[in-house]
C-alpha cells in the first residue's frame, strides 16, 4: 500500500481498514503486507502507478497494489471501505476474492502479472528509446508558449479549470522565454496568474505560504495540505517576477513564504521538513478556516475592516464535512483597489492590515496543529536551498543566504555520507540511496548558492554531485538519466523520469544543472551531456510540450547562456509598473517569434486530404471513438485538424490531465520529411465522478485537436497520425489504447 504522510484518504484507510483487527487478521493470513511512503520511495511509486494506469485503473493514493512474489502486479485500486457498501466492494471481500484466485486460478493470475510486467517494460523502453528523441529548437519553444497561451485562463490566471494547480514549471517556461524573446505577453500571463493566486484562498492569508491546489478555478477554496516543494518553486517564481517588474506585492509573497517555511517547516538542524497535513482531527481545513464570530472575538473593533479586506462580508464560502459553514480568507479585489476603498495608500493599507494578521495568527496558534511530516528529503531540500539562495541573490538579504547555507551544510554533512548521497533523514538516521532527483535538485540549489555567495566550495560540491549523477544514472545508449542505479533488486523495471508533475522531472532539473555547470566551469562535457539530455526527450517535448515545461525552460536558458545572456539578475528596470488585469491579452494574441522567410519553391502544390478511423479497446464498444484527421497543406507546412467523436457516456482524459498519474490524450505524427512544430490541445471539460474525490478534466462528445508540421521540399509525404487515449465511463476505465490512420498528401 503506497501513500504518504499528509494524504487524507491514506489516513482514512489506515484508521478504518488497516487498524481494524478482523481485517488485519485477513491481511496477515493471506498476504505479506508492505506499507510504502511514496515520498521515501518515489521510484517504487512511479513503477506501480504506471502499472495501475496500464491495467486501466485510475491512480491515486492510497495505491493498493497486489503483487506476485516476484514483484509483478496483477491487481490495483485506491481506497476501499472496510465493508461492502452501496455496490462498492469492501476491502475484506477483495482480500478473499484475490486469495481465492491465487489458490485456485494461479496460472491465470500469473499470466495477468506477466502481461502487466511486459507492458511496463515496453512502456519504459518507449519512454527512453528512439521515439522519444528529437531536436529542440527556438520554434519548438515558441510553439510551446503558444500552446500555453491557448490554455491560459484570461479571467483568473493559470491554466485550465477546476481543480486548478499552480504549475510553477509552466510559469518558469514563460519567464525563460520572456527573458529570451522579450515577448511582453508571456510576462503578463505570469504576473496576472501570480496576482490572482496571491489574492485567493489557496494562499494562506494569515500565515503565508501556499496550499496544495485550488478545488475551483478561482484559486478560492484550497486542498489545505502544504508542501515544501510547492512553496520552494513558487517562492522562486515570485522572486523572478519581482526581479523583472519590481512589483512589491511579488516580493511580499516571496518573503511571506520564507517566513512560513522558517516558522513551520524548518528543523532545528537547519534542514527543511516535508509537509503539513490538510486536516486536523480528520476535518480538512479546520486549522485554517474561520467563522465570523471567531474573527469578531479575535479582533474586536477592528474586525469589520479585516472582514471587508478578506471577503468575510458576504456568505461563507466553505462547508465542512458535517455541514457547518465557514470562511476561507481571500482578497476579493487587488490590493490597490482595497486600499482606495478605505482611503489609504498601499503602504498605509499594509500598516493597518499586518498587525491584524499577526493577531489572527496568534489566535490560530492556539488551535491544534495539523500533522507535520518531519522527514527531510535531499531533493526537496535542494529546491528550498535554491529558493532561499535566489532570494539572497535578488533581494540582497543576508538572512536568506544564511538559511540556504545552513540547510546546505546540514544536507551535505548528514545526507552525504559513506561516499554517497542519501535520499532521506529522519529521527537521527538516513535511509534510501540517493536517486536522480536528489543529485540533480541538490546540485541545482548549490549552483544558485554559488551565484548568491561567490564561494567556490558550493560550485565544487555541485560539480562533484553532477559527476556522481552522470556516473550512476546516465543512459549511455539513448542519453538522459535513469531514476535509479542499475543494482536495485527490489525494482521490477528501471524507469527514466520524463514528464513534469507536481515536481519538475529529474531529467529536466539535471539538464538545467548541466547548463549552469557548463556556464560556470567552461567544461565541454557538461554542455555535451545537457544537449544529449535535451535531444533524448526532444521528440516527446515537441509533441507534448505541456508535460515538458521545465525541460523546455532549461533549453531556453541554454540558448541564452550560449548567447552570453544567462539569467543573473541585472539592474532593476526603470519602469516598475506591473501589468494590470485590463492589459492582459487574449490567449490567441501571444506574440510569435519571427521565422526566416522561406524562399518559394517550384514544387507542385499538395492537395488537402481527410481520413477517418473508428475503434475501441478490448472490453469496450468497437465504435467508442471515431477520429477524423484532416490535413491542409500551405506554404511548406501542413495544418492538421483531428476531430474526435466519443461515444455517449464515455470520455477520455484531457491534455494536460487533471492529475499527474492520469494518461493524457496525445497526438503523435510520423513520416518522412516532416518536422512537428506544435500540437495544440483544447482545455478539458470539468466533470465529477463517484470514484474520484477530485474534479477531472476530460474530453467527451466532439472535440477538436490541432497540429502543425513542416514538410521537406520534395517527395510525397505520408503522415501517420496516432492518437493515444484511455477511455472511461462513470464506472470504470478501459486499458489505454491507440487509433492510427495514414494521410497521403498527393501532389497536383
Amino acid at each position: 500500500s503506497i501513500g504518504y504522510s499528509t494524504c487524507y484518504w491514506c489516513h482514512v484507510m489506515e484508521d478504518k481498514v488497516f487498524t481494524n483487527p478482523d481485517i488485519a487478521a485477513l491481511m496477515n493470513d493471506y498476504f505479506i503486507n508492505i506499507k510504502v511512503d511514496r515520498e521515501e520511495r518515489p521510484d517504487l511509486d512511479d513503477i506501480y502507478m504506471t502499472a495501475t494506469s496500464l491495467m486501466g485503473q485510475r491512480g491515486g493514493w492510497p495505491l493498493n497494489i497486489f503483487l506476485t512474489p516476484d514483484l509483478k502486479p496483477f491487481f490495483a485500486g485506491t481506497y476501499f471501505p472496510p465493508e461492502d457498501e452501496g455496490g462498492r466492494r469492501g476491502f475484506p471481500s477483495l482480500l478473499r476474492e484475490l486469495h481465492d484466485a491465487w489458490v485456485n486460478q494461479r496460472e491465470q493470475v500469473e499470466e495477468v502479472a506477466n502481461q502487466v510486467a511486459d507492458a511496463l517494460r515496453q512502456f519504459a523502453r518507449g519512454e527512453f528509446a528512439g521515439r522519444a528523441a528529437g531536436t529542440l529548437s527556438a520554434e519548438v519553444l515558441s510553439g510551446a508558449t503558444r500552446e500555453l497561451a491557448q490554455q491560459y485562463d484570461a479571467r483568473y490566471g493559470g491554466f485550465g479549470g477546476a481543480p486548478k494547480f499552480p504549475t510553477p514549471v509552466r510559469l518558469e517556461l514563460l519567464l525563460a522565454e520572456y527573458r529570451r524573446t522579450g515577448d511582453e505577453s508571456l510576462l503578463r500571463m505570469v504576473t496576472e496568474t501570480l496576482d490572482q493566486m496571491a489574492r485567493g484562498g489557496m494562499y494562506d492569508q494569515v500565515g503565508g505560504g501556499f496550499h496544495r491546489y485550488s478545488t475551483d478555478a478561482r484559486w478560492l477554496v484550497p486542498h489545505f495540505e502544504k508542501m515544501l516543494y510547492d512553496n520552494a518553486q513558487l517562492a522562486r517564481v515570485y522572486l523572478e517576477a519581482y526581479r523583472l517588474t519590481r512589483n512589491p506585492e511579488f516580493r511580499r509573497v516571496a518573503e511571506e513564504i520564507f517566513t512560513f517555511v522558517q516558522r513551520e517547516l524548518t528543523d532545528p538542524t537547519g534542514g527543511f521538513h516535508s509537509a503539513l497535513d490538510a486536516s486536523t482531527d480528520h476535518e480538512e481545513g479546520k486549522f485554517y478556516t474561520w467563522t465570523e464570530r471567531e474573527i469578531d472575538e479575535a479582533l474586536g473593533g477592528d474586525a469589520a475592516f479585516f472582514k471587508a479586506v478578506y471577503g468575510v462580508d458576504g456568505a461563507p464560502n466553505f462547508t465542512t464535512e458535517d455541514g457547518r459553514r465557514k470562511y476561507v480568507l481571500y482578497m476579493p479585489r487587488p490590493v490597490e483597489q482595497l486600499a482606495r476603498e478605505h482611503d489609504l495608500t498601499v503602504e498605509q493599507f499594509w500598516a493597518k492590515v499586518n498587525p491584524l494578521r499577526r493577531q489572527m495568527l496568534e489566535v490560530r496558534a492556539t488551535r491544534k496543529r495539523p500533522h507535520l511530516d518531519d522527514k527531510i528529503l535531499a531533493d526537496w531540500n535542494g529546491l528550498m536551498i535554491d529558493a532561499y539562495a535566489f532570494g539572497a541573490l535578488v533581494l540582497g538579504e543576508r538572512r536568506y543566504r544564511a538559511t540556504a547555507e545552513r540547510a546546505a551544510d546540514f544536507v551535505l554533512t548528514t545526507l552525504r555520507a559513506e561516499e554517497r548521497l542519501w535520499h532521506m533523514y529522519r529521527a537521527g538516521a538516513v535511509k534510501v540511496g540517493g536517486m536522480l532527483e536528489d543529485h540533480a535538485f541538490l546540485a541545482h540549489g548549490l549552483l544558485t548558492l554559488h551565484q548568491a555567495t561567490g564561494e567556490e566550495k558550493w560550485l565544487r560540491v555541485a560539480r562533484d554531485l553532477v559527476d556522481e549523477m552522470l556516473a550512476r544514472f546516465w543512459d549511455t545508449e539513448h542519453g538522459g538519466l535513469f531514476a535509479t542505479t542499475a543494482d536495485k533488486p527490489d525494482l521490477l523495471v528501471r524507469m527514466k523520469p520524463t514528464y513534469d508533475g507536481a515536481l519538475p522531472s529529474g531529467n529536466a532539473v539535471a539538464a538545467w544543472a548541466l547548463v549552469w555547470l557548463a556556464h560556470s566551469t567552461g567544461e565541454v562535457l557538461y554542455t555535451e551531456r545537457a544537449e544529449a539530455t535535451f535531444s533524448a526527450f526532444g521528440g516527446l517535448a515537441a509533441r507534448q510540450s505541456s508535460g515538458f515545461a521545465f525541460l523546455l525552460a532549461g533549453y531556453s536558458e541554454h540558448l541564452n547562456t550560449e548567447r552570453g545572456l544567462a539569467s543573473v539578475p541585472p539592474t532593476p528596470p526603470t519602469t516598475p509598473a506591473p501589468p494590470t488585469a485590463s492589459a492582459m491579452p487574449q490567449p490567441q494574441t501571444a506574440t510569435r517569434v519571427p521565422r526566416p522567410t522561406r524562399q518559394p519553391t517550384s514544387a507542385p502544390r499538395l492537395s488537402p486530404v481527410t481520413a477517418t478511423v473508428s475503434g475501441g479497446p478490448m472490453g469496450g464498444p468497437s465504435d467508442l471513438i471515431t477520429m477524423i484527421a484532416q490535413a491542409t497543406p500551405a506554404d511548406g507546412v501542413v495544418q492538421i485538424k483531428v476531430t474526435l467523436k466519443i461515444k455517449a457516456g464515455w470520455h477520455v482524459n484531457s491534455n494536460p490531465a487533471a492529475q499527474e498519474w492520469l494518461i493524457p490524450t496525445t497526438l503523435d505524427f510520423r513520416g518522412n520529411g516532416i518536422a512537428i512544430e506544435r500540437v495544440a490541445y483544447p482545455v478539458g471539460k470539468t466533470m465529477k465522478f463517484e470514484f474520484s474525490d477530485d474534479e477531472l478534466l476530460v474530453y467527451d462528445g466532439t472535440t477538436t485537436l490541432r497540429a502543425t508540421v513542416r514538410l521537406a521540399d520534395s517527395g510525397t509525404p505520408r503522415l501517420t497520425v496516432t492518437l493515444k487515449y484511455q477511455a472511461c465511463n462513470d464506472q470504470a476505465c478501459l486499458a489505454p489504447d491507440t487509433l492510427e490512420t495514414t494521410l497521403t498528401l498527393a501532389r497536383n
